[in-house]
């Protein structure tokens, strides 16, 4: 199926199609994104629908996404603190 990727500002980038499968994971989906966005870890990226978050541990099928729908890429806050 195709699925359009809507980058968030912080990626610098128009939106993009990419092609995976029904039950692709997230965590794949995002490496698929990650060829298109070669300047940016895979680290920083996640994905959302419908303005939620989306673990990586589920699959397309599951968060009900099909043929043709957007999912928003957003950059992954850090929850971690910098240390001095």
């Amino acid at each position: 199926m195709e699925i359009l990727v809507r980058p968030s500002e912080y990626f610098n980038s128009q939106p993009f199609i990419i092609k995976v499968s029904y039950n692709e994971t997230i965590e794949n989906t995002l490496s698929i994104i990650s060829l298109t966005l070669v300047n940016t870890p895979i680290t920083k990226m996640s994905l959302k629908l419908n303005n939620k978050a989306i673990k990586k541990n589920l699959r397309l099928d599951q968060i009900g996404i099909s043929h043709g729908e957007a999912i928003d890429l957003v950059e992954t806050k850090s929850n971690c603190c910098l240390l001095l």
